[in-house]
């Protein structure tokens, strides 16, 4: 089986707007989180979008000047052997030279981490990766 995509990220410049827009559209019960890099001991607001009924969870995340859309988050078996694949099809990764960065996600009850990846396909779609 291929790997499946787990999650989603809306980025936005403005979460915490994007996040009234996207609940009253949808009805999405959007939780304050914080996702936090650990290496760079960096913690942002994550606004969480709880997976109901069949869907995938999601969040909306802070976007650089350059960022928008959406970006899906597919789970892999190794970040660093899928982001070489992705260059020997032609994709780039987004932080060149950079390993993949430990992520921690705080949660209801505790948290959970995760190690991450982010590419760019060909045509500059942004992906990530993740391996829990």
């Amino acid at each position: 089986m291929g790997s499946p995509v787990v999650h989603f990220r809306i980025l936005a410049k403005d979460a915490a707007a994007m996040s009234s827009f996207y609940g009253g559209v949808f009805g999405w019960r959007i939780e304050p989180r914080s996702l936090t890099s650990v290496e760079a001991d960096v913690t942002r607001p994550y606004p969480f979008v709880a997976a109901e009924d069949s869907g995938i969870s999601g969040g909306i995340s802070h976007a650089d000047e350059h960022d928008h859309g959406s970006v899906l988050m597919v789970e892999v078996d190794d970040v660093e052997a899928t982001l070489r694949r992705v260059e020997e099809l032609g994709g780039r990764r987004r932080y060149p030279g950079a390993p993949p960065e430990l992520m921690a996600l705080d949660t209801e009850g505790g948290g959970s981490t995760f190690e991450l990846g982010e590419f760019e396909d060909p045509e500059g779609n942004l992906v990530d990766i993740i391996h829990r």
